[in-house]
């Protein structure tokens, strides 16, 4: 029988993060509560955490220095936020951190646990697998490795944050097409995510400022009046085992 997946719940509303853990429960998930950054930074020391809850203020805490932390060593755990802010500002800033999601209090539990779910879906879909070998795409002096979900730039690794680093794959995996907001976010941001192109915007553009390349006269990835965005640039695939 497969082991339940264990969800970190990170507020200070003692209530509110047991309310939570009931819902969990019911739902067929393991959790554990913490109320401040140390204890929720020593509990995913244990390596088990699928997913993190995470309170957007803890009393005088910023839950964005938690993201920054967890970034620092683990660009795929996923995260979302919980917040009685609702201000686009606010959303994008845990967005451009590497958070995964943001939801809006007061919430519908039912709608939670459906983000929740997509975004363990979709965590397990990126997962790297661990056998051996090397897979990795090649342009423009980028190198894109898809098992160890690194890129470099120009043999130098640049740090990206988990939507960055699927943003660029999917305009590698999708070279010199016209891609439209709305399939970005489908393809690259979790189902029902409350995002908009206003977001995918601000993405690409610390995207382009973190590659700081341009191959093309347009730019690495160029803007398509009207319609998105395309990556300008020949893609190698390459293979090893």
């Amino acid at each position: 029988m497969e082991k339940p997946k264990k969800i970190l719940i990170v507020e200070d509303d003692t209530q509110l993060a047991r309310n939570l853990s009931e819902a969990l429960a019911d739902e067929g998930f393991d959790s554990t509560a913490t109320t401040n950054s140390e204890s929720a930074l020593k509990a995913l020391e244990s390596g088990d955490i699928s997913l993190v809850i995470l309170d957007r203020m803890l009393g005088k805490e910023d839950g964005f220095d938690i993201i920054r932390k967890i970034r620092q060593s683990d660009p795929i755990l996923s995260i979302i936020m919980l917040t009685g802010r609702a201000s686009e500002i606010d959303r994008v800033s845990g967005l451009e951190l590497g958070a995964d999601d943001y939801v809006s209090k007061p919430f519908s539990l039912p709608e939670l646990i459906a983000r929740i779910r997509a975004h363990l879906r979709k965590q397990a879909h990126i997962t790297p697998a661990p056998s051996a070998g090397n897979a990795s795409l090649e342009f423009a002096g980028i190198t894109i490795d898809t098992v160890a979900r690194r890129v470099l730039v120009n043999s130098a690794e640049i740090e990206l944050t988990r939507q960055e680093y699927d943003l660029l794959l999917f305009f590698a995996e999708n070279p010199n097409r016209a891609l439209s907001r709305d399939q970005l976010l489908s393809s690259v941001w979790a189902d029902f995510a409350p995002y908009d192109a206003r977001a995918v915007d601000s993405s690409v553009k610390r995207l382009r400022e973190k590659l700081d390349v341009e191959p093309t006269k347009e730019g690495l990835i160029g803007t398509v009046r009207g319609v998105g965005y395309r990556l300008n640039a020949t893609v190698i695939r390459k293979s090893n085992s």
